[in-house]
């Protein structure tokens, strides 16, 4: 076995008896689509199943111990070796409809999403049972009376609820929204303007503050060639200098906050060619 005690916190093991996952995967899916008014209608409905889902098992001791030979856990140390189990699954609904609303100038897309997941851990030689399930909504409109301004208005929200008993924070929620505002527009026959705005918004864990930030992307382009297939355009990213990139996890033994470094406000002199 390989056994990595470089930290002797956090001690990892190997395991060479370890059997190959084999995953299991069903689908249901329909599809209604009215060719008269534009209506569209998509329902999938995914189950999958995992025999031999290699999880970690993990020891946690208060107490400085010996593990074999000269391999020593330190006291609030965890010692993790990976190992088999049956009984992991998921299942996931995705529901998507669509609608133009012609008096309204308007089309209207709606996307939700349902999901479960079974899972296990082993936490000082139990086998402990977690469950993570939650939804997801989409809502996007943008207007459709004309092709040389075209309006969007976009708002999407996820909300994942977990039970895991061996994280020190057994039952918790995690919501993340989006709102956002789009614009396209074609002027003086061969100029071309657009912008993004949005607002995105990431709960907290266990009591934590939540974390927002709002970005602003924009674009100046120019149409050449006699068929306009071709544009020059200046490219502005996060224009009011707010990007950030956080990312909440959890484990059987954690749960983190990971902000690593981004790209901020930058231009891009572009040129595309269809």
């Amino acid at each position: 076995d390989y056994v990595d005690v470089s930290n002797e916190l956090n001690i990892r093991n190997g395991n060479p008896n370890l059997n190959q996952e084999y995953i299991h995967t069903a689908q249901l899916r329909y599809r209604d689509v009215n060719r008269t008014n534009g209506r569209s209608f998509n329902s999938n409905i995914n189950f999958s199943y995992t025999n031999n889902k290699i999880v970690r098992s993990v020891l946690i001791t208060d107490t400085t111990m010996v593990l074999f030979d000269d391999v020593i856990l330190g006291a609030g140390g965890q010692y993790s070796v990976p190992v088999n189990v049956d009984g992991v699954y998921s299942i996931r609904a995705t529901n998507s409809y669509g609608l133009p609303i012609k008096k309204l100038g308007i089309n209207l897309n709606l996307n939700s999403n349902l999901f479960y997941n079974k899972n296990f851990a082993y936490l000082n030689d139990k086998l402990i049972p977690s469950k993570g399930y939650g939804f997801s909504q989409h809502i996007w409109v943008f207007t459709n009376f004309s092709k040389n301004i075209i309006i969007g208005m976009n708002y999407n929200a996820n909300v994942n609820f977990t039970n895991n008993p061996t994280t020190r924070i057994q039952h918790y929620t995690v919501q993340t929204h989006r709102v956002s505002n789009t614009l396209t527009l074609e002027f003086l026959k061969r100029m071309a303007f657009s912008y993004n705005l949005a607002y995105l918004y990431n709960s907290g864990i266990g009591g934590s503050e939540g974390i927002s930030t709002t970005l602003l992307n924009a674009s100046l382009g120019y149409k050449v060639f006699k068929q306009k297939n071709a544009e020059l355009s200046l490219k502005a990213f996060d224009l009011l200098n707010n990007a950030s990139s956080i990312r909440r996890t959890a484990t059987e033994t954690a749960i983190s906050s990971i902000t690593s470094n981004t790209l901020n406000r930058y231009f891009l002199l572009s040129f595309t060619y269809n």
